[in-house]
């Protein structure tokens, strides 16, 4: 087992033990800074929050139950580097929103170039994830949803944790990221303060429709998959909100995860 500690900041470290995960040396982002961190503190500070985005509107073909995305036109100067038209997510008066929930950002939320500057957060879904929502987030929607429910709604994607917990940008195993993330997910959803700003972006929103694509995944401190404790928490604080779940959409290219049920 390797072990690693974490410390969120204002909380005191956190000690996590994972198997088969090689640790942090010979990492780049190591190596342009030296030694090892004690305690990884600094990577869960609001510098590397990324922050939740609205990115598209949902449109119905008229007289149909067909719908399709619209891209904003625009993106806000603040997701600069987003590869999508992002704006903050803010709720219009007369407009519905539907919520898209991704469990945690990735390395492709970040941007890093160890000679040139430091790691610093990007917006979500990007890459592979950002690249399937935009192909095919209209076929999960048409497995569940109607013009009734969310017709011209906007589309706000957030990450219940919205840090790095799979470390992957400072790790030098790729292979073995998961591991990392199950614990580190685990232990900062036990962190008070996480919740909180979790609940805090809930009431903002007000969804009408959220989304959990949350994952599967489970830690020995984490018995339920993480799905199911998102799943639990959006239920307690937005009990109007029609939720359903789906597989997260780094998995849609494949025909048979793009499905949407509804959570009783």
């Amino acid at each position: 087992m390797s072990q690693f500690r974490i410390r969120y900041p204002g909380e005191s470290p956190i000690t996590l033990s994972v198997r088969d995960f090689a640790g942090f040396r010979g990492s780049r982002y190591v190596e342009s800074r030296g030694e090892v961190p004690d305690v990884l503190e600094c990577y869960f500070s609001d510098t590397m929050r990324v922050d939740d985005v609205q990115r598209y509107t949902i449109c119905w073909l008229a007289g149909t139950d067909t719908p399709s995305i619209r891209p904003n036109s625009t993106r806000d100067d603040r997701f600069a580097d987003s590869g999508f038209y992002d704006q903050p997510p803010e709720r219009r008066e007369g407009q519905s929103v539907v919520l898209l929930l991704l469990e945690s950002p990735h390395k492709d939320e970040y941007k890093h170039n160890p000679e040139l500057e430091p790691l610093r957060s990007i917006a979500p879904a990007q890459g592979v994830t950002g690249s399937n929502i935009q192909a095919y987030f209209h076929e999960v929607l048409k497995c569940g949803l109607s013009p009734d429910l969310c017709g011209g709604a906007s589309v706000f994607i957030a990450n219940p944790m919205p840090y790095q917990a799979s470390l992957a940008s400072i790790s030098n195993n790729q292979r073995k990221w998961r591991p990392v993330k199950n614990a580190v997910w685990a232990a900062l959803w036990k962190v008070e303060a996480v919740k909180a700003d979790f609940a805090q972006r809930l009431c903002r929103y007000n969804p009408d429709v959220v989304i959990n694509a949350c994952t599967s995944a489970r830690s020995n401190d984490l018995p339920y998959a993480i799905s199911a404790h998102v799943a639990a928490f959006v239920v307690a604080h937005c009990p109007a909100a029609k939720l359903f779940a789906t597989t997260h959409p780094s998995s849609w290219r494949n025909a048979s995860r793009r499905w949407l049920k509804p959570v009783l």
